[in-house]
Protein backbone atom coordinates (compact mmCIF):
# COMPACT_ATOMS: atom_id res chain seq x y z
CA UNK A 1 0.00 0.00 0.00
CA UNK A 2 1.68 3.49 -0.79
CA UNK A 3 1.72 5.50 2.32
CA UNK A 4 0.06 9.04 3.06
CA UNK A 5 2.90 11.58 2.08
CA UNK A 6 2.63 15.41 1.28
CA UNK A 7 1.65 15.93 -2.66
CA UNK A 8 3.73 18.03 -4.76
CA UNK A 9 1.19 20.86 -6.52
CA UNK A 10 2.56 22.67 -9.45
CA UNK A 11 0.58 25.69 -10.64
CA UNK A 12 1.69 27.40 -13.29
CA UNK A 13 0.07 31.51 -14.56
CA UNK A 14 1.16 34.11 -17.21
CA UNK A 15 0.96 37.22 -14.57
CA UNK A 16 0.98 37.96 -11.17
CA UNK A 17 -2.96 37.73 -9.64
CA UNK A 18 -3.65 35.20 -11.84
CA UNK A 19 -2.69 33.09 -8.93
CA UNK A 20 -5.18 34.40 -6.84
CA UNK A 21 -7.89 35.16 -8.83
CA UNK A 22 -7.90 31.51 -10.42
CA UNK A 23 -6.60 29.62 -7.96
CA UNK A 24 -6.24 31.22 -4.46
CA UNK A 25 -8.72 28.98 -2.70
CA UNK A 26 -7.35 25.66 -4.12
CA UNK A 27 -3.71 26.86 -3.25
CA UNK A 28 -4.13 27.87 0.56
CA UNK A 29 -6.33 24.61 1.00
CA UNK A 30 -3.25 22.49 -0.12
CA UNK A 31 -0.82 24.41 1.60
CA UNK A 32 -2.62 24.49 5.34
CA UNK A 33 -2.72 20.44 4.42
CA UNK A 34 1.21 20.23 4.51
CA UNK A 35 1.38 19.34 0.57
CA UNK A 36 3.92 21.10 -1.25
CA UNK A 37 3.10 23.72 -3.93
CA UNK A 38 4.93 25.43 -5.90
CA UNK A 39 3.95 28.24 -8.31
CA UNK A 40 5.69 29.41 -11.48
CA UNK A 41 4.48 32.85 -12.61
CA UNK A 42 5.78 33.62 -16.27
CA UNK A 43 5.45 36.93 -16.76
CA UNK A 44 5.68 40.46 -14.62
CA UNK A 45 2.79 41.83 -15.92
CA UNK A 46 4.41 44.74 -16.70
CA UNK A 47 1.63 46.01 -19.60
CA UNK A 48 -1.44 45.31 -17.06
CA UNK A 49 -3.44 48.11 -16.26
CA UNK A 50 -3.47 50.30 -12.85
CA UNK A 51 -6.68 51.17 -10.71
CA UNK A 52 -5.95 53.23 -7.89
CA UNK A 53 -5.07 56.91 -9.29
CA UNK A 54 -2.01 57.39 -6.42
CA UNK A 55 -0.45 54.86 -8.60
CA UNK A 56 -1.66 55.60 -11.88
CA UNK A 57 2.34 56.85 -12.56
CA UNK A 58 3.19 53.20 -12.80
CA UNK A 59 0.80 53.20 -15.63
CA UNK A 60 3.48 54.81 -18.49
CA UNK A 61 6.48 53.04 -16.72
CA UNK A 62 6.63 49.41 -17.48
CA UNK A 63 9.66 48.61 -15.00
CA UNK A 64 8.25 50.28 -12.25
CA UNK A 65 5.00 48.36 -12.44
CA UNK A 66 6.60 45.31 -12.90
CA UNK A 67 8.52 45.71 -9.69
CA UNK A 68 5.66 46.99 -8.23
CA UNK A 69 3.70 44.00 -9.24
CA UNK A 70 6.23 41.82 -7.97
CA UNK A 71 6.40 43.16 -4.06
CA UNK A 72 2.16 42.36 -4.65
CA UNK A 73 2.67 38.87 -5.96
CA UNK A 74 5.28 38.25 -2.90
CA UNK A 75 2.53 39.75 0.08
CA UNK A 76 0.10 37.32 -2.02
CA UNK A 77 1.66 34.18 -1.48
CA UNK A 78 2.42 35.11 1.62
CA UNK A 79 -0.96 35.37 2.36
CA UNK A 80 -1.82 31.84 1.03
CA UNK A 81 1.09 30.61 2.50
CA UNK A 82 3.63 29.79 -0.53
CA UNK A 83 7.20 29.61 -0.29
CA UNK A 84 8.12 27.79 -3.20
CA UNK A 85 7.89 30.39 -6.34
CA UNK A 86 9.65 31.28 -9.50
CA UNK A 87 9.36 33.08 -12.72
CA UNK A 88 9.76 31.22 -15.90
CA UNK A 89 13.41 32.12 -17.52
CA UNK A 90 15.27 32.31 -14.03
CA UNK A 91 17.31 29.96 -12.92
CA UNK A 92 14.59 27.95 -11.06
CA UNK A 93 12.73 27.69 -14.01
CA UNK A 94 14.79 27.54 -17.14
CA UNK A 95 16.42 25.00 -19.31
CA UNK A 96 20.19 23.25 -18.22
CA UNK A 97 22.88 25.32 -20.30
CA UNK A 98 20.43 28.72 -21.67
CA UNK A 99 21.32 31.69 -20.26
CA UNK A 100 18.07 33.26 -17.90
CA UNK A 101 15.73 35.28 -19.66
CA UNK A 102 12.01 37.96 -18.77
CA UNK A 103 9.37 36.75 -20.32
CA UNK A 104 7.60 40.17 -20.67
CA UNK A 105 3.89 41.16 -20.43
CA UNK A 106 2.52 40.76 -24.30
CA UNK A 107 -0.17 43.09 -23.09
CA UNK A 108 -3.66 42.56 -25.46
CA UNK A 109 -6.23 44.97 -27.07
CA UNK A 110 -10.18 44.05 -27.25
CA UNK A 111 -11.90 43.41 -30.59
CA UNK A 112 -15.16 45.04 -31.35
CA UNK A 113 -17.12 42.11 -30.30
CA UNK A 114 -15.08 42.57 -26.70
CA UNK A 115 -13.10 39.81 -27.27
CA UNK A 116 -9.15 40.14 -26.11
CA UNK A 117 -6.58 40.10 -28.87
CA UNK A 118 -2.55 40.43 -29.62
CA UNK A 119 -1.74 43.99 -29.53
CA UNK A 120 -0.31 44.95 -33.27
CA UNK A 121 2.88 45.78 -32.10
CA UNK A 122 4.67 42.87 -30.36
CA UNK A 123 7.41 43.32 -27.90
CA UNK A 124 10.52 40.77 -29.22
CA UNK A 125 11.09 39.69 -25.38
CA UNK A 126 7.22 38.53 -24.48
CA UNK A 127 6.02 35.84 -23.58
CA UNK A 128 3.32 35.19 -26.82
CA UNK A 129 6.71 36.19 -29.08
CA UNK A 130 8.88 33.90 -27.82
CA UNK A 131 9.51 30.11 -29.54
CA UNK A 132 6.90 27.85 -28.22
CA UNK A 133 9.35 25.41 -27.42
CA UNK A 134 11.57 27.85 -25.47
CA UNK A 135 8.39 28.35 -23.36
CA UNK A 136 7.62 24.98 -22.87
CA UNK A 137 11.07 23.61 -22.23
CA UNK A 138 11.53 26.19 -19.31
CA UNK A 139 8.52 24.79 -17.82
CA UNK A 140 9.50 20.71 -18.88
CA UNK A 141 12.85 21.95 -17.13
CA UNK A 142 10.86 22.62 -13.84
CA UNK A 143 8.46 19.68 -13.83
CA UNK A 144 11.24 17.05 -14.43
CA UNK A 145 13.02 19.04 -11.19
CA UNK A 146 10.11 18.74 -8.73
CA UNK A 147 7.94 15.89 -9.90
CA UNK A 148 4.53 17.23 -9.32
CA UNK A 149 1.89 15.14 -8.32
CA UNK A 150 -0.56 17.87 -10.18
CA UNK A 151 -0.27 20.49 -12.85
CA UNK A 152 -3.06 23.09 -12.39
CA UNK A 153 -2.63 25.60 -15.45
CA UNK A 154 -5.24 27.80 -17.69
CA UNK A 155 -7.77 26.61 -19.97
CA UNK A 156 -7.10 26.33 -23.93
CA UNK A 157 -8.84 29.49 -23.84
CA UNK A 158 -6.60 31.42 -21.28
CA UNK A 159 -10.09 31.73 -19.32
CA UNK A 160 -11.26 35.01 -21.07
CA UNK A 161 -9.18 34.83 -23.80
CA UNK A 162 -5.85 36.50 -22.77
CA UNK A 163 -3.44 35.78 -25.16
CA UNK A 164 -0.13 35.30 -22.46
CA UNK A 165 -3.07 33.04 -20.88
CA UNK A 166 -3.47 31.00 -24.01
CA UNK A 167 0.45 30.62 -24.73
CA UNK A 168 0.92 29.43 -20.97
CA UNK A 169 -1.71 26.78 -21.24
CA UNK A 170 -0.03 25.55 -24.71
CA UNK A 171 3.58 25.71 -23.47
CA UNK A 172 2.25 23.43 -20.29
CA UNK A 173 0.78 20.78 -22.82
CA UNK A 174 3.97 21.11 -24.90
CA UNK A 175 6.19 20.75 -21.87
CA UNK A 176 4.53 17.63 -20.64
CA UNK A 177 5.26 15.89 -24.34
CA UNK A 178 8.80 16.89 -23.52
CA UNK A 179 9.40 14.99 -20.05
CA UNK A 180 10.50 12.05 -19.13
CA UNK A 181 8.39 9.77 -18.78
CA UNK A 182 8.24 9.17 -14.84
CA UNK A 183 8.47 13.10 -14.71
CA UNK A 184 4.64 12.90 -16.25
CA UNK A 185 2.34 14.17 -13.24
CA UNK A 186 -0.58 11.93 -12.31
CA UNK A 187 -3.18 14.24 -13.10
CA UNK A 188 -2.93 17.56 -15.24
CA UNK A 189 -6.20 20.09 -13.97
CA UNK A 190 -6.91 23.37 -16.14
CA UNK A 191 -9.03 26.30 -14.26
CA UNK A 192 -12.74 26.26 -15.38
CA UNK A 193 -15.98 28.25 -15.30
CA UNK A 194 -18.98 26.11 -15.13
CA UNK A 195 -22.05 27.74 -17.22
CA UNK A 196 -24.85 27.59 -13.90
CA UNK A 197 -22.32 28.51 -11.51
CA UNK A 198 -21.17 31.23 -13.88
CA UNK A 199 -24.43 32.96 -14.65
CA UNK A 200 -25.53 32.84 -11.18
CA UNK A 201 -22.64 35.27 -9.85
CA UNK A 202 -23.10 37.65 -12.37
CA UNK A 203 -26.55 37.60 -11.43
CA UNK A 204 -25.56 38.65 -8.02
CA UNK A 205 -23.42 40.77 -9.13
CA UNK A 206 -25.97 42.71 -11.35
CA UNK A 207 -27.94 42.89 -8.91
CA UNK A 208 -25.43 44.40 -6.23
CA UNK A 209 -24.89 47.58 -8.60
CA UNK A 210 -21.40 47.83 -7.71
CA UNK A 211 -19.85 46.57 -10.73
CA UNK A 212 -20.96 45.43 -14.23
CA UNK A 213 -20.86 41.53 -14.55
CA UNK A 214 -17.88 39.75 -16.75
CA UNK A 215 -19.18 39.36 -20.21
CA UNK A 216 -21.05 35.75 -21.00
CA UNK A 217 -18.71 34.57 -23.60
CA UNK A 218 -19.74 30.98 -24.61
CA UNK A 219 -16.11 29.92 -24.86
CA UNK A 220 -15.10 31.13 -21.43
CA UNK A 221 -17.72 29.00 -19.70
CA UNK A 222 -18.47 25.07 -19.76
CA UNK A 223 -21.32 23.06 -19.28
CA UNK A 224 -21.32 22.13 -15.46
CA UNK A 225 -21.24 18.45 -16.07
CA UNK A 226 -17.58 18.52 -17.48
CA UNK A 227 -16.48 20.03 -14.27
CA UNK A 228 -14.27 17.31 -12.80
CA UNK A 229 -12.85 18.23 -9.29
CA UNK A 230 -14.93 21.28 -7.18
CA UNK A 231 -12.26 22.93 -4.34
CA UNK A 232 -14.20 24.69 -0.98
CA UNK A 233 -12.84 25.34 1.49
CA UNK A 234 -14.36 28.60 3.64
CA UNK A 235 -11.60 27.95 6.40
CA UNK A 236 -9.45 29.32 3.34
CA UNK A 237 -11.12 32.38 2.43
CA UNK A 238 -9.58 34.97 4.65
CA UNK A 239 -6.36 33.98 3.09
CA UNK A 240 -7.65 34.31 -0.53
CA UNK A 241 -9.09 37.37 0.24
CA UNK A 242 -5.84 38.92 1.43
CA UNK A 243 -4.00 37.53 -1.69
CA UNK A 244 -6.17 39.80 -3.57
CA UNK A 245 -5.86 42.69 -1.70
CA UNK A 246 -2.43 42.42 -2.71
CA UNK A 247 -3.03 42.98 -6.25
CA UNK A 248 -3.69 46.31 -5.50
CA UNK A 249 -2.51 47.88 -8.92
CA UNK A 250 -4.78 44.94 -10.55
CA UNK A 251 -8.40 44.73 -8.56
CA UNK A 252 -10.80 46.50 -6.97
CA UNK A 253 -12.13 44.48 -3.56
CA UNK A 254 -15.62 45.71 -2.31
CA UNK A 255 -17.04 43.38 0.37
CA UNK A 256 -17.69 40.49 -1.70
CA UNK A 257 -16.80 41.46 -4.88
CA UNK A 258 -13.68 41.79 -6.96
CA UNK A 259 -13.09 44.55 -9.36
CA UNK A 260 -10.78 44.86 -12.20
CA UNK A 261 -10.11 47.74 -14.16
CA UNK A 262 -12.67 48.04 -16.89
CA UNK A 263 -15.57 48.15 -13.81
CA UNK A 264 -16.06 44.58 -14.29
CA UNK A 265 -16.68 42.31 -11.83
CA UNK A 266 -17.22 39.01 -10.18
CA UNK A 267 -18.12 37.53 -6.67
CA UNK A 268 -15.12 36.55 -4.32
CA UNK A 269 -15.47 32.71 -3.74
CA UNK A 270 -13.41 30.34 -1.79
CA UNK A 271 -15.10 27.38 -4.33
CA UNK A 272 -13.19 26.81 -7.11
CA UNK A 273 -13.66 24.67 -10.30
CA UNK A 274 -11.08 22.43 -12.65
CA UNK A 275 -11.64 19.63 -15.37
CA UNK A 276 -8.95 16.93 -16.27
CA UNK A 277 -6.69 16.81 -18.98
CA UNK A 278 -4.25 14.68 -18.60
CA UNK A 279 -1.59 13.15 -16.67
CA UNK A 280 -0.39 9.52 -15.81
CA UNK A 281 -3.16 7.71 -14.57
CA UNK A 282 -7.07 8.05 -14.37
CA UNK A 283 -9.46 7.77 -11.58
CA UNK A 284 -12.81 6.13 -10.82
CA UNK A 285 -14.14 8.57 -8.69
CA UNK A 286 -17.75 9.67 -9.46
CA UNK A 287 -17.45 13.54 -11.25
CA UNK A 288 -17.05 16.28 -9.51
CA UNK A 289 -14.58 15.13 -7.16
CA UNK A 290 -14.06 17.73 -3.85
CA UNK A 291 -9.79 16.75 -3.85
CA UNK A 292 -7.11 16.46 -7.18
CA UNK A 293 -6.30 13.26 -4.75
CA UNK A 294 -9.38 11.25 -4.54
CA UNK A 295 -8.78 7.76 -5.12
CA UNK A 296 -5.04 8.06 -4.58
CA UNK A 297 -5.36 7.58 -0.78
CA UNK A 298 -6.23 3.35 -1.28
CA UNK A 299 -3.97 2.48 -4.15
CA UNK A 300 -1.91 -0.69 -4.29
CA UNK A 301 0.92 -1.35 -7.13
CA UNK A 302 0.02 -4.89 -8.51
CA UNK A 303 2.43 -7.31 -9.69
CA UNK A 304 2.44 -6.27 -13.59
CA UNK A 305 3.21 -2.23 -12.26
CA UNK A 306 -0.61 -1.16 -12.60
CA UNK A 307 -2.54 1.00 -10.27
CA UNK A 308 -5.45 -0.46 -8.84
CA UNK A 309 -7.98 0.37 -6.19
CA UNK A 310 -6.63 -1.25 -3.07
CA UNK A 311 -10.35 -2.39 -1.88
CA UNK A 312 -12.02 -2.77 -5.35
CA UNK A 313 -9.33 -3.70 -7.42
CA UNK A 314 -10.38 -1.38 -9.57
CA UNK A 315 -7.68 -0.72 -12.17
CA UNK A 316 -7.21 3.15 -11.75
CA UNK A 317 -4.28 3.42 -15.07
CA UNK A 318 -1.84 2.22 -17.01
CA UNK A 319 1.57 1.16 -14.94
CA UNK A 320 3.27 3.91 -13.58
CA UNK A 321 6.56 2.13 -14.34
CA UNK A 322 7.61 -0.44 -16.39
CA UNK A 323 9.10 -3.67 -16.06
CA UNK A 324 12.45 -3.39 -17.99
CA UNK A 325 14.81 -5.71 -16.71
CA UNK A 326 16.64 -7.84 -18.99
CA UNK A 327 14.62 -10.69 -18.39
CA UNK A 328 11.26 -8.90 -19.49
CA UNK A 329 13.05 -7.22 -22.68
CA UNK A 330 13.91 -11.11 -23.85
CA UNK A 331 10.87 -12.53 -22.68
CA UNK A 332 9.46 -9.51 -25.39
CA UNK A 333 11.85 -10.35 -27.99
CA UNK A 334 10.53 -13.93 -27.95
CA UNK A 335 6.89 -12.88 -28.15
CA UNK A 336 8.14 -10.72 -31.29
CA UNK A 337 9.80 -13.08 -32.88
CA UNK A 338 6.39 -16.14 -32.50
CA UNK A 339 4.67 -12.87 -34.09
CA UNK A 340 6.44 -12.41 -36.74
CA UNK A 341 6.86 -16.01 -37.48
CA UNK A 342 3.82 -16.30 -37.64
CA UNK A 343 2.22 -13.71 -39.36
CA UNK A 344 4.88 -14.29 -42.04
CA UNK A 345 3.69 -17.84 -42.58
CA UNK A 346 0.46 -16.91 -42.33
CA UNK A 347 0.58 -12.94 -44.48
CA UNK A 348 -0.06 -15.08 -48.16
CA UNK A 349 -3.45 -16.77 -47.42
CA UNK A 350 -6.03 -15.96 -49.49
CA UNK A 351 -9.99 -16.38 -49.76
CA UNK A 352 -11.64 -17.14 -52.74
CA UNK A 353 -14.67 -15.35 -53.37
CA UNK A 354 -15.67 -16.63 -57.01
CA UNK A 355 -13.09 -16.43 -59.27
CA UNK A 356 -11.23 -13.60 -57.17
CA UNK A 357 -8.75 -14.08 -54.47
CA UNK A 358 -9.18 -11.52 -51.82
CA UNK A 359 -5.72 -11.37 -49.76
CA UNK A 360 -7.09 -11.89 -46.39
CA UNK A 361 -3.63 -13.14 -44.96
CA UNK A 362 -2.29 -9.54 -45.97
CA UNK A 363 -4.54 -7.73 -43.81
CA UNK A 364 -5.23 -9.77 -40.67
CA UNK A 365 -1.28 -10.11 -40.20
CA UNK A 366 -0.59 -6.59 -40.32
CA UNK A 367 -3.44 -5.72 -38.07
CA UNK A 368 -2.20 -7.84 -35.91
CA UNK A 369 0.98 -6.79 -35.78
CA UNK A 370 0.22 -2.98 -35.55
CA UNK A 371 -2.29 -3.45 -32.58
CA UNK A 372 0.08 -6.17 -31.01
CA UNK A 373 2.59 -3.26 -31.26
CA UNK A 374 0.01 -0.48 -30.04
CA UNK A 375 -1.29 -2.90 -27.07
CA UNK A 376 2.33 -3.49 -25.76
CA UNK A 377 3.16 1.07 -26.26
CA UNK A 378 -0.20 2.30 -24.73
CA UNK A 379 0.60 -0.36 -21.39
CA UNK A 380 3.79 0.37 -20.63
CA UNK A 381 5.60 3.52 -20.13
CA UNK A 382 9.43 2.72 -21.15
CA UNK A 383 10.25 1.95 -24.95
CA UNK A 384 11.86 -1.13 -23.86
CA UNK A 385 8.91 -3.86 -24.16
CA UNK A 386 7.48 -2.53 -27.19
CA UNK A 387 11.27 -2.76 -28.50
CA UNK A 388 11.97 -5.89 -28.09
CA UNK A 389 8.97 -7.11 -29.44
CA UNK A 390 9.67 -4.84 -32.12
CA UNK A 391 13.09 -6.54 -32.78
CA UNK A 392 11.49 -9.79 -32.56
CA UNK A 393 9.28 -9.38 -35.12
CA UNK A 394 11.63 -7.93 -37.24
CA UNK A 395 14.22 -10.43 -36.72
CA UNK A 396 11.95 -13.37 -37.40
CA UNK A 397 10.70 -11.55 -40.62
CA UNK A 398 14.07 -11.37 -41.75
CA UNK A 399 15.49 -14.67 -41.28
CA UNK A 400 12.18 -16.23 -43.02
CA UNK A 401 13.18 -13.81 -46.17
CA UNK A 402 16.68 -15.24 -46.05
CA UNK A 403 17.15 -17.31 -49.64
CA UNK A 404 18.27 -20.81 -49.28
CA UNK A 405 19.11 -23.39 -52.44
CA UNK A 406 15.86 -23.22 -53.41
CA UNK A 407 14.48 -19.48 -52.49
CA UNK A 408 12.99 -18.53 -49.94
CA UNK A 409 9.18 -20.50 -49.77
CA UNK A 410 7.51 -17.95 -47.37
CA UNK A 411 8.74 -15.05 -49.32
CA UNK A 412 9.46 -15.93 -52.97
CA UNK A 413 11.42 -13.24 -55.37
CA UNK A 414 8.03 -14.25 -58.16
CA UNK A 415 5.23 -15.65 -58.32
CA UNK A 416 3.72 -17.23 -61.10
CA UNK A 417 0.51 -16.24 -61.83
CA UNK A 418 -1.92 -17.42 -64.63
CA UNK A 419 -1.56 -15.40 -67.38
CA UNK A 420 -4.36 -16.75 -70.58
CA UNK A 421 -3.96 -20.36 -70.04
CA UNK A 422 0.17 -19.79 -69.34
CA UNK A 423 1.97 -19.96 -65.98
CA UNK A 424 3.70 -16.73 -65.98
CA UNK A 425 6.16 -15.38 -63.34
CA UNK A 426 5.71 -12.08 -61.86
CA UNK A 427 8.14 -10.04 -58.90
CA UNK A 428 6.39 -10.54 -55.45
CA UNK A 429 5.66 -7.21 -55.36
CA UNK A 430 2.68 -7.67 -52.05
CA UNK A 431 5.39 -9.86 -49.91
CA UNK A 432 7.78 -6.61 -50.40
CA UNK A 433 5.02 -4.53 -49.51
CA UNK A 434 3.52 -6.65 -46.75
CA UNK A 435 7.87 -7.01 -45.06
CA UNK A 436 7.79 -3.05 -45.63
CA UNK A 437 4.66 -2.13 -43.73
CA UNK A 438 5.62 -5.08 -40.73
CA UNK A 439 8.76 -3.89 -39.83
CA UNK A 440 8.21 0.22 -40.23
CA UNK A 441 5.04 -0.43 -38.45
CA UNK A 442 6.72 -2.10 -35.63
CA UNK A 443 9.57 0.01 -35.40
CA UNK A 444 7.81 3.56 -35.09
CA UNK A 445 4.99 2.23 -32.97
CA UNK A 446 8.20 1.29 -30.46
CA UNK A 447 9.73 4.43 -30.93
CA UNK A 448 6.59 6.54 -30.75
CA UNK A 449 6.80 8.93 -27.76
CA UNK A 450 4.50 8.30 -24.79
CA UNK A 451 0.96 6.82 -26.50
CA UNK A 452 -1.49 6.57 -23.89
CA UNK A 453 -0.25 9.83 -21.70
CA UNK A 454 -1.56 13.13 -22.02
CA UNK A 455 -4.31 12.90 -24.44
CA UNK A 456 -4.92 9.52 -24.38
CA UNK A 457 -5.03 8.54 -21.00
CA UNK A 458 -7.44 11.70 -20.35
CA UNK A 459 -10.83 11.12 -19.13
CA UNK A 460 -12.51 12.52 -22.59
Amino acid sequence: MLTAEPRRLLFVFAHPDDEALGAGATIAHYVRRGDEVTIVTCTRGERGDVIPERLAHLADDQAALAAHRDLELRDALMALGVTRHAYLGTVEARQAGKPVRMYRDTGMTTAADGSPRLPQQIDPESLCAADLAEVAGDIAAVIEQISPDVIVTENSYGGYGHPDHIRVHDAVMAALRMCAEEAVPRGVFVLEHPARVTARAAAEVRDAGVFTPLPAVPRAVIADKFIDVVIADEDVRPAKEAALRAHVTQLDLRATQIGHSDGRGELLTATEYFREVGGAITRPSPRPTTDFFDGWDDVDLREDGALINGRSGAVLGRPVKARTDILTVVAFIIVGIVLGATAAAGHRATFSVGSTAVPVGFVLTLAAIILGHVAVRITTLSRLPAAGLAAGTIVAIAILNLTGPGGSVLFPAQNLVAVDGTLTAVDNVASIVWITVAALSASLIAAWPRLGSTAMVAKR
